[in-house]
């Protein structure tokens, strides 16, 4: 199988954890099982045109805007997980001082 698969499964996967779904969450929206998802994720299955366009909207994403951004990715220097996600999401709600100061600190205590 070509990479094309595993690019396609991790942006769906970034996707789902940036909407705050699990797989299970995501299948019932679309109507399909969780482990179809689990095999989209992992890249060991290919996506029918008609099942991207059903997970573009219930990932809210457009194809135009996954495709481009599955064309020129790379792996990521780190895989993002649920709470990273969630920890993100809420840095995002802060005010912008309240982020620098997370921000420093957090560069701070990753200092060696």
């Amino acid at each position: 199988m070509t990479e094309l698969p595993k690019k396609i499964g991790l942006f769906l996967k970034q996707q789902r954890l940036t909407n705050g779904l699990s797989q299970e969450q995501l299948a019932e929206k679309i109507g399909i099982s969780f482990q179809q998802i689990q095999k989209y994720e992992n890249g060991n299955s290919g996506i029918l045109m008609e099942r991207f366009f059903d997970l573009a909207k219930a990932l809210k994403f457009t194809p135009s805007e996954a495709l481009k951004k599955i064309e020129g990715s790379q792996k990521p220097e780190v895989e993002l997980d649920r709470e990273s996600v969630e920890i993100l999401k809420n840095y995002k709600l802060l005010k912008r001082e309240h982020q620098n100061a997370i921000y420093n600190m957090l560069r701070a205590l990753g200092d060696p």
